[in-house]
């Protein structure tokens, strides 16, 4: 089995020092940012990532390294002497300091090929992203060498003035995109999964939309005009002729069966219990649990039962953690 490495970001908003540079920077831009572009609920930690470790050192032992991208912070909890783990903070990955500090996924996501050490193909994952079931690398290579691209019944927006920041920003990646697709676009989502890359296709891209990269790089918050790494890739996968020999399938994930499910966390009690309970029962390989919770008075009952979740479906300890077992040695 080839070596294959995890990468995650990460980022824990209630730090008092990354309060403060968010704050300066929100004053630098007058505060004129949309709401879903600089929200704190995007950088809230609820120990989601402690989580999914625990879900990845259950279902995918076979993992070589894991690599948490942050500008700068540690989890309190990670064993940082574990041989299989490395942080990585952002001054690493970006070439021009003045980017930085940034707060803005997308920029962030560009970066990834960049990280010294990375395995060749390796699977990127939000903390927010957890596995149910076991999996093997043959859940991201096809038969014939080529990458499975996982998508959500989620259809990809047209463009309209009123959208959210986030849905121009990936209709302003479709039309970047068209310079290979030759007309033809993702009809639907790249899934909330763990997502194969492959690191010599990015520097590829990298290189041959570097103008793009630099200038989602210097938004400090998601902007519209970002290119979204995500759509890109997955677009130049399945579209592109460089790539259209190689193997690549795409593979669409309907909500809420034994294969995905994704929860969004909104202000209903009721219904997020109900979904909690219903994966808790059936179970998914691959599920996504996101936060949309715009700091109403329930919040905060909401987020404790996701915890109450999260430790009733992942209960042992990682090797990942603080007091856990002894590190474990890297394979090969």
């Amino acid at each position: 089995m080839q070596d294959t490495d995890v990468v995650y970001t990460w980022v824990n908003g209630s730090d008092e020092a990354f309060a403060e540079s968010r704050r300066r920077c929100l004053i630098k831009h007058g505060f004129a940012l949309a709401p879903e572009a600089s929200g704190g609920h995007r950088f809230r930690d609820n120990e989601e990532l402690r989580y999914s470790l625990r879900s990845l050192d259950a279902y995918a032992p076979w993992i070589r390294r894991v690599y948490i991208v942050t500008n700068g912070q540690v989890p309190r909890w990670l064993d940082t002497e574990n041989e299989r783990v490395r942080i990585v903070t952002h001054d690493k990955l970006f070439s021009n300091s003045d980017d930085l500090p940034t707060f803005n996924s997308n920029a962030i996501e560009l970066q990834l090929h960049k990280i010294p050490g990375l395995s060749d193909r390796f699977l990127y994952f939000n903390d927010d992203c957890f596995l149910g079931r076991p999996i093997s690398l043959s859940d991201f290579i096809t038969p014939a060498g080529g990458i499975r691209v996982y998508l959500e019944a989620t259809r990809v927006p047209s463009y309209s003035p009123l959208l959210p920041v986030h849905d121009k920003a990936y209709c302003n990646t479709k039309k970047i995109a068209s310079e290979f697709s030759g007309g033809q676009r993702l009809t639907y989502l790249p899934a909330h999964s763990p997502q194969l890359y492959d690191r010599a296709i990015l520097g590829e891209l990298n290189k041959r939309f570097d103008l793009h990269y630099r200038k989602t790089s210097g938004h400090q918050f998601r902007d519209e005009n970002d290119m979204v790494l995500r759509i890109l890739y997955f677009s130049y996968l399945l579209f592109s002729e460089d790539q259209q020999f190689n193997g690549h399938q795409a593979k669409l994930f309907q909500y809420g069966t034994d294969s995905f499910s994704f929860i969004m966390m909104v202000e209903r009690p009721l219904k997020i219990w109900r979904a909690f309970f219903s994966l808790f029962i059936h179970g998914s390989k691959f599920f996504c649990v996101n936060d949309d919770l715009s700091g109403g008075p329930i919040d905060l009952l909401i987020l404790k039962s996701f915890r109450l979740f999260l430790q009733s479906y992942f209960p042992d300890p990682s090797s990942f953690e603080i007091g856990s077992n002894p590190s474990k040695k890297v394979p090969g």
